[in-house]
């Protein structure tokens, strides 16, 4: 059976043999869900920003990697306004 991965997930491995300079150190595959795509390309812009976690891991062989994971970007929520004070005379008690 294939291995079937989680949504907004991904690995990546170190390149064993390099067998050109130009080869890059590292290597992975990232699966995107089409929903997250879609929420991140409604983003204003030329550029698409996504957040992106890494996880250092160990498969069951011993291989070190990667462990990646994908999500919309935190964005901290200001608030809206400051709650003015109530006015205590309207409180019927």
């Amino acid at each position: 059976m294939d291995y079937i991965p989680k949504p907004n997930t991904g690995s990546l491995f170190n390149v064993k043999e390099k067998r050109n300079p130009n080869w890059p150190d590292i290597r992975g595959d990232i699966f995107i869900s089409r929903e997250l795509l879609e929420v991140v390309l409604q983003q204003d812009g030329d550029l698409v920003k996504i957040a992106l976690s890494a996880w250092r891991k160990e498969s069951k062989t011993g291989i070190k990697y990667l462990s990646l994971s994908v999500s919309e970007p935190y964005e901290k929520k200001t608030e809206e306004r400051k709650q003015e004070p109530q006015d205590d005379e309207d409180v019927p008690f």
